[in-house]
């Protein structure tokens, strides 16, 4: 009856944001799973709705898409839920190959984030300028997620695109540089090394070249391989001649002057 449902349906509410509250996110979500089929409200299937969303986003991928969906769809959402139900869709377009979509998305959600999404989608705003050859659109966008976002994740990773960027133009310098910056600065291992692995990469290919370069100017020669003609020693013998009178020229001699000047100058002074 309906005092049945009433008391099941407030009993589920209790469950579901306790368990929310204290970080139960397992058990939070099969409450409001079954919230969601009983709520007598539009703000409990709100909630229901909302929290399934973030609840689903890292163990469910495909119920957390049904959901963002669904969030975009409520009515009265402010921007920073609708970046985080966008950001869950975009990410899953992207996953399946679904480029085009989810570049339009990412779009949409820099247009009204300045956080996390934001940051998340310049970074792949910027992967996609890459991918087309769009070099300096790319660099551009970097410094701009760096410039107005505090994600530092999504910094570091578009400093490793960025590397990849100098790496395409054969700036090496410039690449080595970019990732001992995220070597030296960021505090995640994971990206760290990451950028190590790149660049002891570098430094592999450059040894690998400074080795090619050195090798190609080495050139054997075999002593059967030069015609000394009948006397290799007359190629290279001398011939002096004795009466040959070596003349001084003027700029020697008039320097040569100019020193004896100097010297009468000194021994005058020192008298």
């Amino acid at each position: 009856n309906a005092n049945d449902i009433s008391y099941y349906e407030t009993a589920l509410i209790f469950l579901a944001r306790t368990y929310y509250r204290n970080s139960n996110f397992i058990l939070a979500e099969q409450y409001y799973d079954k919230l969601i089929s009983v709520a007598s409200s539009n703000s409990l299937k709100r909630e229901s709705i909302i929290r399934l969303m973030y609840l689903n986003e890292n163990s469910n991928e495909i119920k957390s898409v049904e959901y963002a969906r669904q969030v975009i769809n409520l009515d009265k959402t402010d921007n920073w839920l609708l970046s985080k139900a966008n950001i869950i869709i975009a990410r899953y377009e992207f996953e399946i190959g679904n480029y085009s979509k989810s570049k339009n998305i990412f779009n949409q959600i820099i247009n009204i984030s300045e956080y996390d999404e934001g940051a998340e989608s310049k970074y792949y705003l910027a992967y996609f300028a890459f991918l087309d050859d769009s070099l300096l659109l790319a660099e551009k966008m970097i410094f701009e997620l760096a410039e107005k976002y505090s994600n530092d994740f999504f910094i570091a990773k578009g400093f490793l695109l960025l590397a990849d960027i100098y790496l395409a133009r054969k700036n090496t310098f410039q690449a080595k540089a970019t990732l001992e910056s995220i070597i030296e600065n960021y505090d995640g291992e994971d990206l760290v090394n990451l950028a190590r692995k790149k660049w002891e990469e570098i430094i592999e290919n450059e040894i690998h070249i400074d080795e090619s370069l050195n090798h190609s100017f080495y050139i054997e020669i075999l002593n059967d391989e030069i015609d000394y003609e009948d006397d290799p020693d007359e190629k290279y013998m001398l011939i002096i001649d004795e009466d040959y009178e070596v003349v001084i020229s003027d700029t020697i001699q008039f320097v040569e002057d100019s020193s004896n000047v100097n010297k009468k100058n000194i021994l005058y002074e020192n008298d």
